[in-house]
């Protein structure tokens, strides 16, 4: 169990087994496409040209990134958990919380008429965090670390804490919408 300090003592905020995740956007669609997903609380949007599959093994030995990533996105739609997720060069970062059997899949269709069947998770609350608010959110989902999976579990108990702390203040501001 991922317990949080400032949620008071012996209080559970994200239960046994949940995911606390950082999420670079990052699949090759139009950033118009990613907005308006987005705008639904879809979140996840990985691809690695695996179709509708999840099975990592189908990927590379040397794409570990990819492998690590479609791992925990199945495991944080097997959990449920809390996410915070961004797109670089699109100035827009959501976070929310989603239940275990989060998993969709989106099939966008390409300019060339080609079609990418992105593996997503639909959160059940979500809210977009402003430019100038929960400064540690941001530096979570800038940091350069993170940045080289697409979907990662955080294990670091302050970041934790962050992710999980701008959801309830989210929430207790009525700014999160439910799905």
């Amino acid at each position: 169990m991922k317990e949080s300090a400032a949620a008071g003592r012996d209080r559970r905020v994200v239960e046994d087994g949940a995911m606390v995740v950082s999420n670079r956007v990052s699949p090759d669609v139009s950033e118009e496409v990613i907005d308006g997903l987005l705008d639904e609380g879809v979140v996840g949007l990985v691809d690695y040209g695996t179709g509708p599959s999840l099975d990592s093994e189908a990927l590379s030995v040397d794409n570990a990134t990819g492998r690590g990533s479609l791992n925990d996105l199945l495991e944080f739609s097997r959990v449920g958990g809390y996410l915070v997720a961004h797109k670089d060069g699109l100035d827009r970062i959501v976070s929310g919380r989603a239940r275990p059997g989060s998993l969709r899949f989106e099939r966008i269709e390409m300019s060339d008429g080609s079609e990418k069947v992105l593996k997503c998770v639909q959160l059940d609350a979500y809210a977009e965090i402003g430019e100038d608010e929960l400064d540690g959110i941001h530096q979570i989902s800038g940091r350069e670390g993170l940045s080289r999976h697409t979907f990662t579990d955080l294990n670091d108990e302050d970041e934790i804490e962050q992710v999980v702390a701008a959801v309830t203040m989210l929430e207790r501001e009525g700014r999160l919408v439910y799905r």
